[in-house]
C-alpha cells in the first residue's frame, strides 16, 4: 500500500515537470513574445504631455555573469536592485563591446539588447524610434516578438535568466535620466511565454493583464507628441 501511494506521488510529480519542461522548451525555442501597454501620457516630468520615451529590453542569461563578464555586469544580477540611470549610463558600445579591461560599460551581446530608440547608432537591435504615450498612438499596445532565448535547458529555470525593461525617463529639468526600477522578469520561467508591461508616466511595470488607456481606439487622427529634448 505504501508503495502504491509512493509510486502515485512520484508519478504525479513527473507529470508536473514534464508539462514545465515542455512549457520552457517552446519558449525557449523561439516563442517568447512581450506586449508593451502605456499610459495616455508617458515620461511627463519634464514635458507635462509626455515626450518619446526611449526603451531597451535586456536580456541576461547565466553565461553573461562568468569569466571576463563576471565584474561588468555585477549590477545585472536580479538582486543588484539596479536603476535605468545606470543602464543608460554604462550600456554597451560598439568601441566598448570588445574592449579588454573595460568592466565600467556592460558586457551584453547587441544581439540581446533590443532599442525603442529615435538614435539610429544605438547599440542594438532597433526595432523602432522612441514610444509614445497612447494619445498619440494607433495601436493600444505593442507587441514585441521574438526576444532572445536559450536553447540551453540548464539555463530555463536558472535564477539569472533575467528579462528587464529599461526606461529612458527624463527628470524635471529634461537633462538626466530618473533613477526609476526597470520592470524585471526574474527569473523568466515562472512569466510563460508572454511577458506584459504597462509603462506609466514616469514608471515601468511588470502586469499579467492589459492595463492600457481605458481611451477606445478612434478612427480621428492623434496629436503631435512633443519632440524629446536633447
Amino acid at each position: 500500500m505504501w508503495n502504491q501511494t509512493c509510486r502515485r506521488q512520484a508519478q504525479v510529480l513527473l507529470s508536473g515537470v514534464v508539462m514545465v519542461l515542455l512549457s520552457c522548451a517552446a519558449a525557449g525555442c523561439g516563442g517568447r513574445a512581450m506586449k508593451i501597454t502605456t499610459a495616455d501620457y508617458i515620461n511627463t516630468a519634464f514635458v507635462p504631455k509626455g515626450a518619446p520615451l526611449e526603451v531597451d529590453i535586456v536580456t541576461v542569461f547565466p553565461g553573461d555573469f562568468k569569466k571576463e563578464k563576471q565584474e561588468a555586469n555585477q549590477d545585472l544580477l536580479p538582486d543588484a536592485m539596479i536603476t535605468s540611470d545606470v543602464w543608460f549610463e554604462r550600456r554597451p558600445t560598439v568601441q566598448s563591446i570588445n574592449k579588454m579591461g573595460d568592466t565600467y560599460h556592460f558586457k551584453i551581446p547587441k544581439s540581446q539588447i533590443i532599442c525603442f530608440t529615435d538614435d539610429e547608432e544605438a547599440f542594438g537591435e532597433r526595432r523602432g524610434g522612441a514610444i509614445l504615450g497612447a494619445n498619440y498612438r494607433d495601436a493600444p499596445e505593442i507587441i514585441v516578438k521574438d526576444l532572445p532565448t536559450t536553447s540551453n535547458p540548464l539555463n530555463w529555470f536558472s535564477k539569472k535568466y533575467v528579462v528587464y525593461v529599461f526606461c529612458k525617463f527624463q527628470n524635471a529639468e529634461g537633462k538626466d535620466v530618473l533613477p526609476t526600477r526597470p520592470a524585471v522578469f526574474a527569473p523568466v520561467y515562472r512569466h510563460g511565454g508572454k511577458l506584459a508591461v504597462h509603462v506609466n508616466e514616469t514608471s515601468a511595470e511588470v502586469t499579467g493583464k492589459s492595463t492600457s488607456s481605458s481611451r477606445s481606439p478612434s478612427k480621428e487622427k492623434k496629436p503631435e507628441a512633443p519632440a524629446a529634448s536633447k
